[in-house]
């Protein structure tokens, strides 16, 4: 494996491209066209410390998910998070054309964005799970791009950075409308994906697996499915309505309950079974979500 590559600032990162001119030190946007040294990058793992949104303008093609067929022709959009480890492959092959933007966090500081950041959970997406934007999505995109473009050609002042994390806002929150028409568009594939995330789960503590290694978390279930928690949790909540963590706590009620009726394992014993490290705790998520302590709906079954 190659050596992970560290590019700290955005300035640093223009430099390694062969940009020379960088209009902000904490912000900036260029064209695909101007980075005459982007091939030094093939190859190599690379980490950031900064955001980058890069639109790469390319014919993905017809994708198939289930039975349906979906044509993106236009761009892809990609998310990348300060300090996200990735690998770039197949620039030597075929250039890519499009459009890099790049902001530091300290941009963001004093910014009503700073604490809104953690809303774009699509910056811990992998590259399969990229953003393919329509037609009319992409004029909508490279709209909020001008805008930047527009405010980084001002000299900088105190509005500068206000400014310019408005703009990026406006930019994330249109990124945030086309990932849901794009789970909607993909509803074949959400719907096989919650399937087996639900399956998975039943398996989970069919093999006793909680008892060695707790509550099932995100990332194990992520890992198993092939796709990041960012993502798959994302995915869960569009597709059912839910957010992931409801749909966990509900199979383990529903396992807790099957083992409160089907056994006389004492409710501690149930507890650890199915991977709460504090039976205690167990006792206090089965009455939040029914509203009965384990004794009591095991006495109530059994009085029915």
């Amino acid at each position: 494996m190659s050596k992970l590559t560290h590019i700290e600032t955005v300035a640093e990162m223009m430099h390694e491209l062969g940009v020379s001119d960088v209009r902000h030190p904490l912000i900036e946007l260029t064209d695909m066209n101007r980075t005459t040294e982007a091939l030094r990058f093939d190859g190599k793992q690379l980490s950031f410390g900064f955001y980058m949104v890069v639109y790469k303008k390319s014919r993905c093609g017809n994708v198939l998910y289930g039975q349906n067929k979906y044509d993106y022709t236009n761009g892809t959009v990609i998310f990348f998070s300060p300090y996200q480890t990735v690998r770039v492959e197949g620039l030597m092959d075929n250039r890519p054309e499009g459009h890099i933007l790049m902001f530091h966090p300290e941009l963001l500081r004093g910014t009503m964005l700073d604490s809104q950041m953690k809303r774009y959970t699509f910056f811990g997406y992998t590259m399969n799970e990229a953003l393919h934007l329509s037609e009319r999505e992409q004029t909508q995109f490279f709209d909020c791009l001008h805008s930047i473009h527009e405010e980084l050609e001002r000299p900088i002042d105190k509005h500068s950075r206000q400014l310019l994390s408005s703009a990026i806002a406006l930019l994330l929150n249109h990124c945030t409308r086309f990932y849901d028409r794009q789970f909607i568009t993909r509803q074949p594939l959400c719907n096989d994906v919650v399937s087996r995330f639900e399956q998975l789960l039943i398996h989970y503590f069919a093999e006793d697996k909680a008892t060695d290694n707790g509550l099932p978390s995100m990332t194990y279930l992520a890992d198993h499915l092939y796709l990041s928690p960012n993502y798959l949790g994302d995915l869960i909540k569009n597709a059912t309505g839910r957010s992931a963590k409801d749909f966990i706590n509900q199979c383990v009620i529903d396992e807790a309950k099957r083992r409160l009726t089907s056994s006389d394992m004492p409710v501690n014993e149930v507890g650890y079974s199915l991977g709460f490290d504090y039976p205690q705790y167990f006792s206090q998520m089965f009455k939040k979500l029914t509203g009965q302590t384990p004794n009591q709906y095991r006495e109530s079954v059994r009085e029915a």
